[in-house]
């Protein structure tokens, strides 16, 4: 049998790649924090996530797990640069009108 990973541990970490990649992405949060705004996304994604109580999830098998992962990061890339846009857009015209 594959190593596999609990269910409820799998959506929670699941959950948790995708807000981090989401505010990650947040240009104006990213500005107001500094350099430290990866470690802020990745902790505030780590407790809104523990915040989610997920159901009964079956184990899931690593290799599976893994390639979830990273289509998770890729969803939340993409939603946190869509979300992004307004922001940076003022971030943009504040920095060209200053």
């Amino acid at each position: 049998m594959p190593p596999v990973i609990a269910g409820p541990l799998a959506a929670w970490a699941w959950l948790t790649l995708r807000l981090f990649a989401l505010l990650h992405a947040q240009t104006l949060w990213r500005a107001a924090a500094g350099g430290m705004w990866w470690a802020i996304a990745g902790a505030l994604a780590a407790v809104l996530a523990a915040a989610w109580a997920p159901g009964r999830f079956a184990p899931v098998a690593w290799s599976w797990w893994l390639l979830a992962a990273g289509f998770e990061l890729l969803l939340g890339a993409v939603l946190g640069v869509l979300v992004s846009l307004p922001g940076e857009a003022a971030f943009g015209a504040a920095r060209r009108s200053g």
